[in-house]
């Protein structure tokens, strides 16, 4: 989840597994993405939403989806914010 405006950051670690790693965020806007490589097999990942509504987050592995992903997030509006929304 997260608040529109603010940069919602998660950590992907890779448990060791090769190939290439991407990400896709779709949702209600077109949501700006930053990835940097820690270099110890984790990744640091963060997006800046600017609308609020359900935003679907896909975490890649040579461009397929790893276990579990798409990973759903709401974004809410300054004030609005509920971290039992999260999933």
């Amino acid at each position: 989840g997260g608040i529109i405006g603010f940069p919602a950051d998660f950590v992907v670690e890779t448990n060791g597994e090769t190939g290439s790693l991407g990400f896709s965020i779709e949702g209600p806007s077109q949501a700006r993405i930053k990835c940097n490589d820690n270099g110890d097999g984790s990744a640091n990942v963060r997006y800046w939403p600017t609308i609020q509504g359900e935003y679907t987050v896909h975490i890649l592995c040579n461009d397929e989806d790893i276990p579990h992903s798409p990973f759903m997030a709401w974004i809410e509006a300054p004030g609005n914010f509920d971290s039992t929304k999260v999933k």
